[in-house]
């Protein structure tokens, strides 16, 4: 059974659904508001929706999309004109003089001086024109098409922003796992380096510690470069450059996309998906032409009147007796059948089958990417919630694996390697799991736009997940332990949640 627009929902764990409600913040206050942070040369703080009205304010290609939009409307009036009277007016004057000699001196023996003038009115009907009715019909599926296109550009600034942002969360987080990291190895180096001189280690563990280290220097390198990139990515759609934004609270609500068919999110998408839509109308404006060039071969009928004064004078000077004048007019009904165009006809219309053929393939050609996007992408949403639950577990594991090798390294039966192996899995698996929590996001909003549903409000939902945070609450643990400060009651608690798994995946024993 297809999916409604309005059946597929997402479904919360804590029942939420997403807000209905029209985007009601002022992009112009907020822009104003965010440009005289930065101006005051003070960090500009910004949520989600923030960063959306700077985008829309000043994006680009959303621009592009408008003007070309409003550029196109005009093709309906242009090509309407055509069929609607056409009027026109002339008006002109002359001046001539000739002179007569007679005999050989040349004596001038009579002139003769002219004055005219012509005023006159046209008119043209169109009565019958088959190609201009029909230029009037692709004009209007023309300006159909511009209107989705611009719909399915304000969707994709929706989608980008929404990318962009969580992009630079991602690499804010990840520069801040590898701080903690090189903090956290630091520590154990500077542990090594003690024993050391008192003869309880060999060189060799500090010059493991010291090698972990140098390479998490490098790794911050790496992570500084990939949060200056997307930095610039969010700056290159909201025209500024914002470095404080508010991040995931520690409770994310994921939801499950709602039917858990994939099935008919790819009926939805193909019936709404708004580049589908353009394309489908995009070959509707190809079998127009088709008929266009046919219709050249008809015939077509007009009416065409004109009504004029022309006024003369003759002689030696402007007299009465010298004035003339004319009035005159004609109507007529004029009529125009292409015999012969030398094959012109046929060739435009077979260029314009072969064009509507070509439109077919390529809208073929995008449903298939439209079935392989929306699975890909509900996939991904399925993909990012289980990934989540299990790289939080994963976290848990090799905190307290750490832990227990730390206490093992302490009484000699762990070495310096142990301890590091398991510090990297520590920071690893908190990098898969932030990784995950923002997937989770990027591929929602991809599965609606895909399905032609992505709208402000969604960005409104995810907004209300967001907290101001000066550094990850998920990483704060780490840099805690970092800095060499004892287990705490939640890490008493984790060691125990962690027991529990083992024994529930090792069963009862028998």
């Amino acid at each position: 059974m297809p999916v409604s627009r309005r059946s597929a929902t997402l479904r919360g764990r804590n029942g939420r659904g997403g807000s209905s409600q029209p985007f009601r913040r002022t992009a112009l206050s907020l822009a104003i508001g965010i440009g005289m942070s930065l101006t005051g040369g003070q960090a500009a703080a910004a949520d989600l929706l923030d960063i959306y009205a700077l985008a829309e304010q000043n994006d680009q290609q959303l621009r592009a999309a408008e003007q070309q939009r409003l550029s196109v409307g005009q093709n309906i009036p242009i090509e309407q004109a055509d069929l609607l009277p056409q009027v026109g007016a002339q008006a002109g004057v002359n001046y001539s003089r000739s002179d007569t000699t007679i005999g050989e001196t040349a004596q001038f023996s009579d002139s003769n001086d002219g004055f005219g003038g012509d005023l006159a009115l046209t008119l043209n009907q169109t009565i019958y024109n088959r190609t201009d009715q029909l230029e009037v019909g692709r004009a209007e599926l023309e300006v159909h098409q511009a209107a989705i296109d611009y719909e399915q550009a304000r969707q994709d600034l929706i989608l980008r922003t929404g990318q962009a942002y969580f992009q630079v969360l991602n690499a804010d987080a990840q520069l801040q796992l590898a701080q903690a990291n090189r903090a956290a190895l630091k520590r154990q180096l500077e542990r090594a380096q003690r024993q050391y001189e008192v003869g309880l280690v060999a060189v060799t563990d500090v010059a493991d510690a010291q090698s972990e280290y140098d390479q998490a220097n490098a790794q911050i390198i790496a992570a500084r470069n990939q949060l200056n990139n997307a930095e610039a990515a969010l700056q290159t759609i909201i025209g500024r450059m914002v470095t404080d934004l508010d991040d995931i609270r520690t409770n994310l609500d994921v939801a499950r996309p709602e039917p858990a068919d994939p099935t008919q999110w790819i009926e939805l998408a193909l019936t709404q998906n708004l580049g589908l839509q353009s394309a489908t109308v995009g070959t509707q404006i190809a079998q127009q032409a088709i008929d266009i060039n046919r219709s050249a071969r008809t015939p077509t009928v007009g009416l065409n009147a004109q009504y004029g004064f022309d006024n003369s004078y003759q002689g030696g000077g402007i007299t009465r007796q010298d004035r003339s004048g004319t009035l005159n007019g004609r109507v007529g009904v004029e009529i125009e059948l292409p015999i012969y165009t030398g094959g012109r006809i046929n060739s435009r219309t077979r260029k314009a089958a072969f064009d509507y053929q070509r439109s077919q393939f390529d809208l073929d050609g995008q449903r298939r990417q439209v079935r392989q996007q929306t699975s890909d992408s509900y996939r991904g949403v399925e993909t990012s919630i289980s990934q989540i639950e299990a790289f939080r577990q994963s976290v848990e594991s090799a905190r307290t694996s750490l832990a227990a090798t730390e206490a093992g390294y302490g009484v000699g039966t762990r070495t310096i390697v142990d301890v590091l192996n398991a510090e990297l899995r520590v920071f690893q698996a908190m990098a898969d799991y932030l990784d995950a929590r923002y997937s989770y996001i990027t591929n929602l909003l991809q599965l609606k736009a895909d399905t032609g549903q992505l709208t402000v409000a969604d960005l409104e939902a995810i907004n209300r997940q967001l907290t101001e945070q000066e550094t990850n609450a998920l990483i704060a643990p780490l840099m805690g332990r970092a800095k060499g400060d004892g287990p705490s009651s939640a890490d008493t608690e984790m060691m125990q949640r962690v027991l529990e798994r083992a024994r529930q995946t090792v069963g009862p024993a028998e």
